[in-house]
């Protein structure tokens, strides 16, 4: 570090000479990580290291809260035209977010003295004595009473309208068995009575139901009186928590190159979410940018990397390289960017409009065609030409294709396509009933513990951070994946998977979760470690025919 440690800039135990310096900061939405961002997080390993006992738990078995915490460094020339790093962490750093030798939050949300804090102490306050009268035991013998008024009443209603019914139906009977050679006088004086016992007895039964509302309004109005102070506070509370959000929102103002400010509410505003998520700005590569552009300071590549044990839901490899997350950072970091030309992000691999497709099955329903890796299935959100888009534009009679299910843009193997609309239906209703078989190969990059099993943990979307899958009991959709060992040699571990259902990165998620096989597929840069290519392809797939009623099996090899 420097001598002055008021500025938290590292320095490398070494000269760095020029043309090894990056020539154009990196896309911090990207998984290049720079030589020089490596050593820098080694050096930042060391440093984190020698952090005093007790900083933080990065280990489960020191507590049960333990967790590992993403760190970030953040490459830049200084005023003097010297190279060093910048480190940071998300959040907080066990129950701090200020510690030497990092940069400081772009928002300090636990200053003793600042606004949030105190705002959370009032609103805490306002908690207690909610809590405190809705306790009270004269609150809860109001509520007693209340219940009991309403059962009371219930029955007491019920009892009532019953002996009115019974009453209606006596004098319905007395009135067909009268004597009709009764003088006509003494019949009208009979009717007249049983008249006059109608009335008798909806007056009664009125006379019960106003006596048990009255004791209902008196049990009412009295627990009204005692809850109006407690609406009164909690109206309070959600006006005192929205206005200090609003503040925060306000108060998390970050810098561009040009010291531009915008703040959450604003760079949010423009996203399809519209309002800025729970801990944007908390993350490093804000927090990097932020004090890189305070300082005056040129940001050169930046990279975050995860130390410690990784938590349940999510899969982080202590040690591993990440891109910034897209539903918190994204939007601040497009702003905090703006103006200043990122490295060039075209795969090495992309897809091309000249690739021949290879064709391993076709007639005049379906064709199966061999997707290579780093090819999109179909268009996507960003614009990077498909094989649906490639394969309409090569022959005639192609233009109609329906992709029949889909891919991983990762993933190489057997794709089908239906050429009409009937023959899609067709076969989505046998995907859709699992009647469609289909068969895996795999490169692992450790050998499981079990040669053979099952594995069934649930999927979602990790929102904030797509196209990442998290495994969630809650909220996640079943997924279940039989899975063989083939070989364990010096080339890996092959195995096969048999997919039962066909959820997102289901087979990515499985492979490398602790609770599934605990072993990464090779080349998965983003539930494993970066490769030349991710060694996972759909080598077979079977069905019967819907149109033919024959059984077909397509079948096409891996290259790895």
């Amino acid at each position: 570090m420097t001598e002055d440690s008021s500025v938290p800039v590292f320095r490398f135990g070494r000269e760095i000479p020029k043309n090894e310096w990056p020539h154009q900061l990196n896309n911090p939405l990207s998984h290049r990580v720079h030589p020089l961002c490596r050593e820098a997080a080694n050096q930042l390993i060391s440093f984190i290291a020698k952090l005093p006992e007790g900083t933080h738990a990065f280990r489960r078995n020191e507590g049960q809260n333990s967790c590992g915490k993403m760190f970030g460094v953040l490459l830049i020339e200084d005023r003097e035209g010297k190279i060093g790093f910048l480190a940071a962490f998300s959040g907080r750093l066990g129950n701090t977010n200020r510690l030497p030798g990092f940069v400081p939050p772009v928002f300090d949300l636990l200053d003793e003295e600042g606004f949030f804090r105190q705002g959370e102490h009032e609103i805490s306050q306002i908690n207690e004595s909610i809590r405190e009268m809705e306790n009270n035991p004269e609150f809860e013998r109001l509520k007693t009473n209340l219940q009991h008024a309403q059962a009371s009443s219930a029955e007491a209603i019920a009892k009532a309208k019953a002996l009115m019914a019974d009453d209606k139906k006596q004098r319905h009977q007395l009135r067909s068995q009268l004597d009709t050679n009764l003088p006509l006088t003494q019949q009208q004086e009979i009717l007249k009575q049983l008249e006059q016992e109608s009335r008798n007895s909806h007056r009664q039964y009125k006379h019960t139901v106003a006596a048990c509302r009255k004791t209902l309004n008196e049990a009412e109005s009295a627990l009204q009186q005692a809850t109006a102070e407690i609406e009164s506070l909690k109206k309070k509370r959600k006006e005192m928590s929205s206005a200090l959000q609003e503040k925060l929102f306000d108060s998390y103002s970050f810098l561009d190159s040009r010291r531009n400010r915008r703040n959450l509410k604003s760079i949010f505003a423009e996203e399809p979410v519209g309002y800025p998520p729970s801990g944007a700005g908390e993350c490093c590569a804000p927090r990097l940018f932020q004090y890189a552009f305070s300082q005056g300071f040129k940001p050169l590549s930046i990279a975050e990397f995860w130390w410690g044990d990784s938590p349940v839901t999510e899969i982080r490899h202590e040690g591993n390289f990440y891109p910034a997350c897209r539903g918190k950072c994204a939007p601040i970091l497009k702003h905090m960017l703006n103006g200043i030309e990122l490295e060039n992000e075209q795969a090495l691999n992309g897809t091309s409009s000249e690739l021949k497709p290879e064709i391993i099955f076709e007639d005049e329903w379906f064709l199966a065609i061999h997707k290579h890796e780093n090819m999109l299935s179909v268009p996507g959100k960003l614009h990077e030409e498909s094989l649906l888009q490639i394969l309409r534009k090569q022959k005639a009679g192609w233009e109609q294709l329906i992709a029949a299910h889909r891919l991983d843009m990762s993933t190489s193997g057997i794709l089908l396509f239906a050429k009409n609309l009937e023959a899609y239906r067709a076969v989505q209703a046998l995907f859709i009933s699992r009647q469609v078989k289909k068969r895996y190969v795999a490169i692992l990059s450790s050998k499981p513990a079990l040669n053979q099993g099952v594995v069934s943990l649930p999927l979602r979307a990790d929102y904030f951070n797509r196209p990442r899958q998290m495994v969630c009991e809650k909220e996640g959709k079943p997924a279940i994946t039989s899975f063989q060992v083939i070989s364990d040699n010096k080339d890996g571990c092959r195995v096969h998977f048999y997919p039962e259902t066909g959820r997102t990165h289901q087979l990515r998620v499985h492979a490398a979760h602790p609770l599934g096989l605990n072993a990464p597929i090779v080349g998965d840069d983003l539930y494993g470690f970066e490769g030349p290519r991710l060694m996972l392809h759909a080598e077979f797939l079977a069905f019967t025919h819907p149109f033919t009623n024959k059984w077909l099996e397509l079948e096409r090899k891996s290259d790895f």
